[in-house]
């Protein structure tokens, strides 16, 4: 017999035709059809495995779309959004895709995702310093403005003291220190 006709017998009835059905379509006799289709096997396991060949199928057909957009350039979260697929299957489909078109072996991934784990834990760290350094700076600012400001009421003082004008000079500083030293003028008494 044709092993063309045996699986298209088959196929029919794993997707749900009857004995008769088969027996009218394919003009056999029920005898016949119980040898194609029990092969020695029961009932439940052929149709168990036709359920999983059909899983296996689609499953097949599911990766090969990924494949194809991800040959295309596209990322898995890409994927994803456009195909609406599971996202733990579009990772799955991303890693396998990786893996056979061989970029990267195996253990190369893992060493990459455990250097890029231990760059993250550095980064947050160096976040932490960053935020104090940060805070010591401010700190370190207002005690230099604080320190150049009693700089400049020395200056002030030391130049009134011997009877200078401070006011010519600091008409001549157009520096934000010239705002500074007109703030620290004396005011005239009167």
């Amino acid at each position: 017999m044709n092993e063309n006709l045996i699986e298209q017998i088959k196929t029919d009835y794993g997707a749900g035709m009857s004995y008769r059905q088969l027996a009218k379509k394919y003009r056999m006799s029920f005898r016949d059809l119980a040898k194609i289709l029990k092969d020695g096997r029961t009932l439940r396991e052929n149709i168990q495995e036709h359920a999983k060949l059909e899983k296996e199928k689609a499953e097949s057909r599911r990766y090969s779309l990924l494949f194809k957009l991800f040959d295309e350039g596209k990322l898995p979260a890409e994927v994803v959004k456009e195909t609406e697929e599971n996202p733990r299957f579009a990772e799955k489909a991303w890693k396998t895709y990786v893996r056979l078109k061989g970029y990267l072996s195996p253990m190369v991934q893992e060493d990459i995702i455990g250097m890029v784990k231990e760059l993250g834990s550095r980064v947050e760290a160096l976040s932490g310093h960053v935020k104090e350094l940060d805070g010591k700076l401010s700190r370190f600012e207002k005690t230099l403005n604080a320190l150049q400001e009693s700089h400049l009421r020395v200056m002030i003082l030391l130049f009134n003291h011997l009877g200078m004008d401070v006011k010519p000079l600091l008409a001549k500083l157009s520096t934000p220190e010239g705002e500074i030293f007109g703030k620290l003028l004396p005011r005239p008494q009167g």
